[in-house]
């Protein structure tokens, strides 16, 4: 019998990053005609693993053979050469341009084409974009634009978009995340069946360990940058996925349980988002920190931005002390006292290139306004200054640009700015996303201070251990719905992966 060539072979693949190993010595292999799942607990390596085979990032030590071929990349362009096309968790497409031009973006046919000019031959793009979307049986309008279809639409015409490109190796990082029941069997369909007729193999990158099983031919989990093994699909057991996720159950030394009065923080009753919320209702009470767990996709993130009023309420009622809320706007949430800090505090929470002052009190502006109207430097210099001693934020001067500062200084002047906004409600998304081991303990004894002063936190994580660290509760989301309630000492690591996955 002839053994088939993998498609891809990675052999003793080492990367490191500034004080972390994030993919040690991993081995991975994927077939012609395969689907092959990536799992593992947030941090484990998945996405730098399929980064480095996409030719975004460059490892450190290993070898990557393509078709049986010896390659190195030393960018995306060299990996898109060899038939391989990366699908990210945010979909990348241009709203503004229609479905044809997304799809053939980067190599539009032309006519008259010469050094000068080009002029795109519409009338063959619409031809060409037509013909790519009827392997997926879309009959739609290929002149109309993307930004109005529907997120299951989009997804697909990624996919599209990396087939004219004659992709052989799909890569695919958590591309059900925002998908319901019905746009997931869809694409589920779709990707069988080009594996089955056009022998595509793809890597699929999921925390759902039943959409694992269910869409899978090969399942591979990493735990702490390393591979642990590869199994069957279709017999593998969840519960020994887990067992290989998280290893020994692991005792954390979790924070004192803070006391807490019983004044009412927040309170949430039947909250609705036609596409991310259902039913949601929970409190939390005056200086609780509680924490919001769940797999992408599941409404957590979602939930902080509906609080904050950045999506729109559909139904349900929120109180903030009591006091009826209606979060019809980020301005309105900072009137009730409610602070925010996004996922990506680098393009969402920070003005990277003004300085630590700026940034610090550009939330509550009206407290060192003089009655002239001017900005009153000498006070916002002795606030700021004093929230930085606080906070211990390694900068130079109040003055130093935030851009200079490392991951975890750079979140401390976020959490510094809601301090000095006086709010008495700080929602955190992913509040440790991004910095290192020693940082991540010091935001962690940040929000626990800051909590025994009366400040109430609701933070949404992935991160399972992050969640049993810091927070006295642990609410967990599955499929835009609370399925659980816990004291955080009264559940362990894998029970709370056995209800999210």
């Amino acid at each position: 019998m002839i053994q088939e060539i993998p498609l891809v072979e990675m052999k003793n693949i080492i990367k490191t990053f500034p004080g972390a190993i994030a993919v040690d010595n991993v081995d991975f292999e994927l077939l012609p005609g395969e689907i092959h799942v990536l799992v593992g607990q947030n941090g484990a390596g998945k996405s730098t693993l399929v980064n480095i085979l996409a030719g975004t990032i460059k490892p450190e030590a290993g070898t990557i053979k393509v078709n049986g071929e010896l390659v190195k990349f030393n960018n995306p362009s060299d990996a898109q050469k060899k038939g391989i096309s990366l699908v990210p968790q945010e979909i990348p497409i241009f709203p503004d341009l229609t479905i044809a031009e997304n799809i053939f973006m980067g190599v539009l046919p032309s006519k008259y084409k010469n050094k000068i000019f080009n002029i795109v031959d519409f009338k063959n793009l619409y031809k060409k974009a037509e013909l790519a979307l009827s392997k997926f049986n879309m009959h739609l309008n290929v002149n109309q634009l993307v930004g109005k279809l529907p997120i299951a639409n989009q997804q697909l015409i990624i996919i599209a978009k990396a087939l004219v490109r004659e992709t052989r190796i799909l890569i695919m990082d958590e591309p059900t995340a925002c998908l319901g029941s019905k746009e997931i069997d869809i694409l589920f369909d779709i990707l069988k069946k080009l594996c089955a007729e056009e022998k595509i193999g793809i890597i699929y990158i999921c925390h759902r360990l039943e959409e694992a099983k269910r869409v899978g031919h090969r399942i591979t989990v990493l735990r702490d940058s390393r591979k642990i093994d590869t199994y069957d699909a279709k017999t593998v057991s969840t519960t020994t996925l887990i067992e290989a996720m998280t290893g020994k159950e692991r005792v954390f030394k979790n924070f004192e349980k803070l006391k807490v009065t019983g004044e009412k923080g927040i309170d949430i009753y039947n909250l609705n988002h036609h596409r991310y919320l259902e039913e949601i209702s929970f409190n939390i009470s005056k200086g609780e920190i509680v924490g919001i767990g769940g797999v992408l996709g599941s409404g957590r993130s979602e939930l902080l931005k509906v609080i904050y009023g950045i999506f729109p309420l559909d139904s349900g009622e929120i109180k903030i002390f009591g006091k009826k809320y209606v979060p019809s706007s980020p301005i309105e949430a900072i009137r009730f006292e409610i602070g925010y800090l996004p996922s990506d505090r680098n393009i969402e929470g920070l003005h990277l290139f003004q300085d630590v002052a700026f940034n610090i009190s550009l939330p509550n502006l009206s407290q060192i306004i003089s009655k002239m109207t001017m900005v009153n430097r000498k006070k916002e210099k002795k606030e700021v200054n004093d929230i930085v001693q606080k906070l211990q934020i390694k900068t130079k001067s109040i003055k130093s640009i935030v851009w200079t500062l490392s991951g975890g200084n750079r979140q401390k002047v976020s959490i510094a700015k809601w301090i000095f906004a006086k709010s008495k409600i700080i929602l955190c998304d992913e509040p440790t996303r991004g910095v290192d081991v020693a940082a991540k303990d010091e935001i962690y004894q940040l929000i626990r201070e800051l909590a025994s002063r009366g400040i109430t936190f609701l933070i949404s994580s992935p991160d399972v251990e992050e969640l049993l660290k810091v927070c006295d509760r642990i609410i967990l989301m599955k499929m835009k719905k609370i399925i659980a309630d816990f004291e955080s000492q009264d559940i362990s690591e894998k029970e709370i992966l056995k209800l999210i996955l």
